[in-house]
C-alpha cells in the first residue's frame, strides 16, 4: 500500500493500532472516535498506559477526548464515518489543546510553574496565540490586506502574544469589539481570527435607546448586567467600568 511507511511509523508511536493484531484498513472510512484516539496520542497520552487500546479503548477515548476539548462543536456520530467538516473541527480543537505529560502517577497538562503546557500547534507547528478584544481593523492602503489590533488588557493572557498583526488576507471587521483568538506564526502570518463565542454579547442600537437602570445597562428595553471584569465598547470606545457613569 502506498501508505505502508506512514502506517508503520504511526504504529511505532502508538498513534494507530489497526483493526486487529495483523490488519490495517487504510482505505476505510475513519470514525470520529478513531480520529480522536490518534489525536490523544499526539497530545502525549501513551496508548497502553491511558487505556486507548484493548476492549475498553472506545469508552476511554470518549472520556479523554471530551476532557481535552476535542469534541467541542463536533455534532456527528462518534462511531460512524466522520464527515470531513467534523474531522477538520476535531483537528482544529486538537491543535489548540494543551499537550500532556505523565507526572506523579497521572497525566497533567500543567508544567512545574503551574502554567499550561504548549499546545500541539505551539509544540509541533510553531503556532502562537493571542486572546483579547479585536479593537481595530484597518485596510492597508492600495492593498487587499488588513492590519489588526488586539487589546490584551481585557484578558488573562495579558503580556502573552502579539497585539498587532499586518498583511492579514481577510477582513475581520465583523468581529470588531469582540473577544477573539488569533492563531499566527508571525505578525504578518495570521492563520485565523476566531470569535470566543461564549464570551461575547454584541448589541447594535441607536444611542438614545441605551440607558442606565440602577447597576444594569438597558438597551432597547433589555437589561444587561455588566460584570466588573467585562470590557465594554460603545461606538468603538473602550469604556470598561466607566459605563456606570453615563
Amino acid at each position: 500500500h502506498w501508505a505502508a511507511g506512514y502506517i508503520k511509523y504511526c504504529q511505532s508511536l502508538g498513534i494507530i493500532a489497526g483493526v486487529s493484531a495483523t490488519q490495517f484498513k487504510p482505505d476505510a472510512n475513519v470514525t470520529a472516535q478513531e480520529a480522536a484516539k490518534m489525536l490523544l496520542v499526539t497530545l502525549g497520552y501513551d496508548a497502553q498506559k491511558a487505556g486507548l487500546v484493548g476492549i475498553n479503548w472506545a469508552s476511554k477515548t470518549n472520556a479523554l477526548a471530551d476532557e481535552n476539548g476535542l469534541l467541542e462543536d463536533v455534532n456527528t456520530s462518534f462511531t460512524a464515518a466522520c464527515p470531513r467538516q467534523y474531522a477538520a473541527q476535531i483537528i482544529y480543537n486538537a491543535i489548540d489543546a494543551a499537550t500532556v505529560v505523565w507526572r506523579d502517577d497521572a497525566y497533567t497538562k500543567y508544567n512545574y510553574n503551574g502554567d499550561e503546557n504548549k499546545t500541539i500547534g505551539e509544540k509541533y507547528m510553531g503556532l502562537s496565540k493571542t486572546v483579547g478584544i479585536l479593537s481595530d481593523v484597518t485596510k492597508d492602503t492600495d492593498k487587499d490586506t488588513y492590519t489588526l489590533s488586539v487589546d490584551k488588557n481585557a484578558d488573562e493572557s495579558t503580556g502573552k502574544g502579539l497585539s498587532t498583526f499586518t498583511k492579514v488576507a481577510k477582513d475581520y471587521s465583523a468581529l470588531k469589539y469582540q473577544k477573539v483568538k488569533v492563531l499566527y506564526k508571525d505578525k504578518d502570518k495570521v492563520f485565523g481570527v476566531y470569535s470566543m463565542t461564549d464570551d461575547n454579547t454584541v448589541v447594535s442600537t441607536v444611542m438614545d435607546k441605551v440607558k442606565m437602570d440602577g447597576t444594569k445597562v438597558k438597551v432597547a428595553g433589555t437589561k444587561y448586567t455588566i460584570a466588573s471584569s467585562s470590557t465594554v465598547y460603545v461606538n468603538g470606545v473602550d469604556t470598561h467600568t466607566a459605563i456606570a457613569s453615563w
